[in-house]
């Protein structure tokens, strides 16, 4: 099973590459130091919620590279978004 604190983790990681990155680029591009360091901020505070969600989703609604049969962390997932009930069946919309 996957646990949170992975995705947690890989979201701490690249957040800190892409804000050392965006700070990088847009410093090249403007010269301004503090206009860089707040874009960096800005997207250090926004993009990990992005980034978590967007996993999350992807690990429950997509197959896609999984070559090993997981459904039971599959339901467990489908269950946290409300997806199925507790009994495992398929909610009906």
């Amino acid at each position: 099973m996957v646990n949170y604190k992975r995705h947690i983790l890989k979201t701490v990681t690249y957040r800190i590459i892409g804000t050392i990155q965006t700070v990088g680029i847009s410093y090249y591009i403007s010269g301004n130091l503090y206009l860089s360091g707040g874009l960096g901020v800005i997207e250090l505070i926004s993009k990990p919620f992005i980034y978590f969600f967007h996993e999350r989703i992807w690990y429950v609604f997509s197959n896609y590279g999984v070559t090993k049969n997981n459904n039971k962390n599959k339901i467990i997932c489908r269950k946290y978004f409300g997806l199925q009930d507790k009994l495992g069946q398929e909610k009906q919309n």
